[in-house]
């Protein structure tokens, strides 16, 4: 008698709404994602090319505040992100008037992505004001993955309320220098991974983890960063923590380096369809913003810079990032205007990345709201 009237008061709490059972409440995601994806749809349909190739690309910044170029390219290039430096940063007060400077010269329609690479340890900012997370390797050695989740929940609410909204950390990697990986164990590696990007999302910041594939042992062969592991050993060691951030659910960015891997391309993986197209999004079944190592590092010297972008964004990539100059952004943008108008990439292809990225944006206004 007492078991029947339990599930008699459930059934009733349930009929009246105070409980929402798991098939009402997938209703509702679906339903919600529905409405962002058609508020995106129509967004990208009155967007001109101009704009949607702007949004592709992710500047840095020369100075500590913005000057007449940085305007001229964010206003009427559209530049999509940016990303400081300990170049930019000085104190939390003129990081934070900058950041707002940027948002304003950008405005409303298409808001900026603001990016800082807060992983701790010798990759830190502002690390005289805001006490930066313990580096990996420290939180690694630990054993305590719930370690990771604090450390970047604490800091990345710090930065949040400066105005940045994208952390790239944490670190994928299974061996890279400076203590910047978690561990050389795969599964060791994903659960941090897992927990330090959970993190930064929580402290209200979309991560970007990295650098896909995953470093491992590189050799340094003409020139070139390789990894020689086929792809069987890949999958079951670097790009493993990736495969377990399938069951996040939070959004995430990726970043794609810019190592040679023999046995998948000759191309560097952030250039490579094979990596990013086959292996990241087909695979690995990653819907979210790919974006690439700086495109402007020496490691892709046998590209010109707007060849290099073309080329990452004709491979699946959704954003370059150009972490240098003025000069730079404006090589990569007109390239990958002149690129797009002589079909190097499709119509297709570039609004794919474009509502990726305008999804971001509008995820990231919503949660502040929340």
């Amino acid at each position: 008698m007492r078991k029947f009237l339990i599930v008699a008061f459930i059934l009733a709490l349930i009929m009246a709404g105070i409980l929402e059972t798991p098939a009402n409440e997938r209703d509702a995601n679906e339903q919600n994602e529905n409405a962002i994806n058609r508020e995106i749809d129509n967004l990208v349909k009155e967007m001109t090319t101009e704009e949607k190739i702007g949004q592709l690309v992710m500047m840095g910044i020369d100075g500590d505040n913005v000057t007449e170029d940085v305007k001229f390219l964010i206003k009427e290039y559209h530049i999509g992100g940016v990303i400081l430096f300990d170049r930019n940063t000085k104190t939390p007060e003129q990081v934070k008037s900058l950041i707002a400077e940027l948002n304003e010269t950008a405005g409303d329609k298409l808001p900026l992505l603001v990016a800082t690479d807060e992983e701790g340890g010798a990759s830190a900012r502002l690390k005289d004001y805001i006490k930066p997370p313990l580096p990996a390797k420290i939180l690694g050695d630990s054993g305590d993955a719930k370690k990771a989740y604090d450390e970047m929940k604490t800091a990345s609410k710090a930065f949040k309320e400066l105005g940045f909204n994208v952390n790239f950390a944490p670190v994928a990697d299974l061996n890279l220098a400076n203590d910047r990986f978690y561990s050389t164990d795969s599964n060791a590696a994903a659960n941090f991974v897992t927990e330090a990007a959970s993190g930064v999302y929580e402290g209200g910041m979309i991560p970007c983890v990295k650098h896909f594939p995953g470093f491992g042992p590189v050799a340094n062969q003409n020139g070139a960063m390789t990894v020689n592991k086929t792809k069987a050993e890949l999958m079951a060691t670097d790009i493993y923590p990736y495969e377990r951030l399938k069951e996040a659910d939070f959004p995430y960015f990726i970043m794609v380096n810019h190592v040679v891997y023999s046995a998948l391309d000759k191309e560097p993986a952030s250039l490579s369809k094979v990596v990013i197209k086959k292996i990241l999004r087909e695979e690995l079944n990653f819907d979210g913003v790919v974006i690439t190592d700086d495109i402007s590092g020496g490691a892709l010297s046998m590209y010109k810079p707007a060849d290099r972008a073309a080329k990452a964004i004709a491979a699946g990539a959704d954003m370059v990032l150009s972490c240098n100059t003025a000069k730079d952004t404006r090589e990569i943008y007109l390239g990958l205007l002149d690129a797009k108008k002589k079909g190097k990439f499709s119509e297709a292809r570039l609004n794919d990345s474009v509502k990726r990225i305008l999804k971001a944006k509008l995820l990231l206004k919503n949660k502040a709201k929340s």
